[in-house]
């Protein structure tokens, strides 16, 4: 059945009005919700003009959700993007990052939502039924302890007008819709349409505690040398030394910081892991749709990994050689998947032979991989991507979760291409530390860390960085340390 939009228009003597009903052709999805049934509309306030929330999106210090409830489920909102990419042919959407928690036993495919549009301040408020909902499923819910689940949804609503200002959520099972003010909606952003896109924006899932600073400097320059022209990280809780660093490279415009906070206290029975994980796959979707019309590709990798090109020197480079061998022009490809290596950091596998590499360095030091035969083919481990913005609707922490269907007539709109191990490695630099007692020899300290029967070889493809590489790290040391960073940073 084709959904069917109920417009409502608030009036001071009669409150909330129907003043029409169409069934316009809507853009189908994943969740098509029968919206045949009557609205919930006793909403009783008139919407509040006086809002602080800024019309085009929130400051990157801001890392607020709005969270509401009018039933046993509660509705958690971050952000909401205004979306008329190509693929949606004129039938343009406001895309909304939210998350749900509930003590019920429910399925996602259960949670059923309400648009809450308003056009301007203090104007007319449009009440629908979501146009498409897509829930961000890997696993289909979160237990985070204390009986609460978790999750996370791409819910779709209809514009209405040419400009909608602020949106908010309500599920169609609250038997009272909370009060709709602006204070309880989030602004809609409109992403910046740049003249040139940059062709690599980093996106970083959800960043907490210290990362060593020495470490944090070798991995934002490695990401520049293969052509990475910006990373968005966002803040959970990073530490005071970890964001020195990073405020340093967001002066130079390298590096984007962006709060995500958690909306739920701390309780010690609260897994606070997975409550970390449920957000930071909001957090990437949001940064893939703040800069899906500013980066043609959108590496997703996390502090402890990077893209390694085996046969060219740029990630660029890399995804032309991958286009060739597969025959396909990279604007059909919607993402770009790598097999994970992991490099053993651990001072037993650590080159030492060489002098003039920074003493903490983590990716010129550390080149010793469990071999592809051991490792690299189980899937029980999360590969990493590069995404084609304009072809993603969901991002998990990692992957695209969610594409645009598969256009008529072109079946290569939807594809994903996994990248050959000897073309290119997501190489992943887990500490793994050997104890004291088993560092005898490398066979052992495998054994002690739970990888007996794996192998490893040493992969030297960093070294073609090498000088480069050095010479960056060395001159940004010297910089922070100048800056008053203090004495942590070894040059």
């Amino acid at each position: 059945m084709v959904a069917v939009l109920t417009r409502y228009r608030f009036n001071v003597y009669g409150g909330w009005q129907e003043i029409s009903k169409q069934g316009p052709n809507l853009y189908t999805g994943f969740i098509q919700r029968d919206a045949s049934q009557p609205l919930v509309t006793n909403i009783s306030a008139v919407p509040n003009e006086k809002s602080d929330m800024p019309l085009h999106g929130r400051s990157p210090d801001d890392g607020r959700w709005i969270s509401l409830q009018g039933g046993p489920e509660k509705v958690h909102l971050y952000s909401a993007f205004y979306d008329d990419r190509p693929r949606l042919e004129g039938n343009d959407v406001i895309r909304v990052l939210s998350m749900v928690s509930s003590r019920q036993r429910v399925k996602a495919t259960d949670i059923d939502f309400r648009c809450f549009v308003a056009c301007s301040s203090g104007g007319d408020i449009t009440v629908q039924n979501a146009v498409e909902t897509f829930a961000i499923e890997m696993p289909k819910h979160l237990n985070i302890g204390e009986d609460i689940i978790l999750f996370r949804f791409v819910v779709s609503c209809r514009p209405e007008c040419k400009v909608p200002r602020t949106v908010s959520l309500g599920l169609r099972n609250w038997k009272l819709v909370q009060e709709f003010q602006e204070e309880n909606s989030i602004p809609v952003e409109y992403p910046e349409k740049a003249q040139e896109l940059s062709p690599l924006v980093t996106c970083l899932p959800l960043s907490y505690g210290t990362f060593d600073p020495n470490a944090l400097v070798e991995w934002l320059e490695y990401n520049r040398l293969v052509g990475v022209c910006r990373v968005v990280v966002y803040n959970d809780s990073l530490s005071p030394e970890t964001i020195k660093v990073l405020a340093h490279y967001e002066k130079e415009g390298f590096v984007e910081i962006r709060n995500c906070w958690s909306w739920i206290s701390n309780h010690p029975r609260l897994d606070r892991q997975k409550e970390i994980d449920g957000r930071s796959a909001i957090a990437i979707t949001d940064c893939m749709y703040r800069n899906m019309y500013r980066a043609r590709h959108i590496p997703v990798t996390d502090l402890d990994d990077v893209i390694l090109p085996l046969q060219d020197r740029t990630i660029m480079d890399m995804i032309e050689r991958v286009n060739r061998v597969c025959g396909i022009d990279s604007e059909r490809v919607n993402d770009y998947r790598f097999k994970h290596a992991e490099f053993l950091v651990d001072p037993i596998f650590e080159d030492l032979s060489d002098a003039s590499m920074p003493p903490r360095s983590v990716l010129l030091r550390h080149r010793y991989m469990l071999t592809p035969v051991s490792y690299l083919n189980r899937t029980n481990y999360h590969t990493k991507s590069i995404v084609n913005p304009l072809g993603c609707i969901a991002m998990h922490n990692h992957v695209c979760h969610g594409y645009f269907p598969t256009t008529k007539g072109n079946p290569t709109h939807s594809t994903t291409r996994r990248v050959d191990p000897t073309i290119a490695l997501d190489g992943h630099f887990r500490t793994r530390l050997c104890p004291p007692h088993a560092r005898r020899s490398p066979k052992a300290c495998l054994r002690e860390m739970n990888l007996e029967g794996a192998d490893f070889q040493e992969n030297g493809v960093i070294l073609k960085f090498k000088q480069p590489l050095m010479k960056n790290v060395r001159d940004k040391l010297l910089q922070l340390n100048s800056s008053g960073y203090g004495d942590k940073l070894l040059v």
